[in-house]
């Protein structure tokens, strides 16, 4: 049992050194996943371009008031949808609390989108992570809110 350990620790450790030898920029979060996120709007990688998830949602709204978030997978080149190539999931996440998980079918039959109907009760802080199938999770830039 300790060697299977031990061996789940290197397997973990060497996922992650080969991760940031790559240049992802990932965050390791306590379970020791890897969040990806745009390093440098001004020369973003290739994966960025296709990875890196964008949210259009207003600055602000009012307060109860239903309004619709969008999120597209692949800031500045959409992110292709193939047999072997897709995004697994899209998540909206409120002040870093999950709120809404889209699932795709396996092989890139849907295109790398969601919509979302939401309303507020105080400022908030939206993003939303998309999981690529071969390319891991990323996250998309975060919007400030303002509720009036």
């Amino acid at each position: 049992m300790e060697r299977r350990t031990f061996m789940k620790g290197v397997a973990a450790g060497s996922g992650l050194l080969i991760a940031s030898s790559a240049g992802f920029g990932g965050v390791v979060m306590a379970d020791d996943d890897v969040i990806r996120r745009l390093e440098n709007r001004a020369n973003p990688s290739t994966l960025e371009k296709k990875h890196v998830p964008t949210v259009e949602a207003p600055v602000s709204v009012t307060k109860g008031e239903w309004f619709t978030v969008k999120v597209k997978v692949g800031f500045l080149i959409e992110h292709p949808s193939a047999e072997n190539h897709w995004i697994k999931d899209i998540k909206l996440l409120l002040d870093k609390r999950e709120v809404a998980d889209t699932e795709f079918e396996v092989g890139g039959v849907f295109a790398p989108y969601a919509e979302y109907t939401i309303r507020l009760e105080h400022d908030t802080v939206l993003t939303a992570r998309a999981e690529c199938n071969l390319h891991g999770e990323w996250e998309s830039d975060p919007i400030n809110i303002r509720v009036i």
